[in-house]
């Protein structure tokens, strides 16, 4: 450790009449001189650890806290943590929700769309083929009608029937007069109504009954009643196949 001492060097002189034991007085011509000087008896001390006293004083007092600083534990950032990731979780899981509702709707709703377009062109091709159908059955029934007698002789057939029908239903004493062609199938159909005669005239027609009692006289005429029986048939198949259509389209 080096000390600094102070000592006087120079030309020292004693007072007159001053003995050396009394003392020295104040040399004349001195000037102070500094010189460093080392004691090795003192123990060797760490320059680092020497402090200042004033900045041991400002290190041992706390600073003040910043209000732009937050202090926080490990447990509560891990808590932050989870709960963000948590909520990150269930907000995705909320929008992915809503777009899959909204493509299954989107989807739904095309389906939909598709089906009425589909059930209308059916119901309108099943209207179509229904009335191509009617019109081919009243082509077909009115062809029929309109063939020679040969084939019609089971229309003609029920001409008899219906005349022989007719004239039991007339009151009193009933003369039917017909062809000779018609009148063994008259007399077989009228044989068990005794108020019935029947009679073949040679002017008539096959197929022209004339059926007469004490107020009236009713002309069978075969031409007129196959078209009347032809119409009946045309108005009666129609019917049936405007009702089976309806019933088609409603059940499709």
């Amino acid at each position: 450790m080096l000390e600094r001492v102070l000592f006087r060097s120079g030309v020292r002189r004693m007072a007159d009449g001053a003995s050396s034991s009394e003392g020295a007085c104040m040399p004349a011509h001195t000037y102070p001189r500094m010189m460093d000087l080392e004691d090795f008896s003192l123990p060797e001390v760490d320059p680092a650890s020497q402090t200042d006293p004033d900045e041991d004083d400002t290190s041992s007092e706390p600073p003040p806290p910043d209000p732009n600083l937050l202090s926080i534990t490990r447990d509560d950032l891990a808590a932050m943590q989870q709960q963000a990731r948590d909520e990150g979780y269930a907000a995705g899981a909320a929008d992915k929700d809503a777009e899959l509702q909204a493509f299954y709707t989107g989807c739904l709703a095309e389906l939909t769309n598709a089906f009425k377009a589909e059930n209308a062109r059916r119901d309108q091709a099943l209207a179509k083929a229904s009335q191509v159908f009617v019109a081919t059955v009243v082509d077909i029934v009115r062809s029929l009608t309109a063939l020679d007698g040969t084939v019609l002789q089971g229309m003609q057939r029920d001409l008899l029937a219906d005349a022989a029908s007719f004239a039991r239903e007339c009151e009193g004493d009933v003369t039917v007069q017909c062809s000779s062609a018609d009148i063994q199938r008259l007399q077989a159909a009228l044989q068990t109504d005794s108020g019935v005669q029947v009679e073949a005239l040679s002017d008539l027609a096959p197929g022209i009954i004339r059926i007469s009692t004490a107020a009236n006289t009713i002309v069978i005429d075969p031409v007129q009643w196959r078209k009347n029986m032809a119409e009946k048939i045309v108005a009666s198949v129609t019917a049936l196949a405007r009702e089976r259509m309806q019933h088609n389209t409603g059940q499709a």
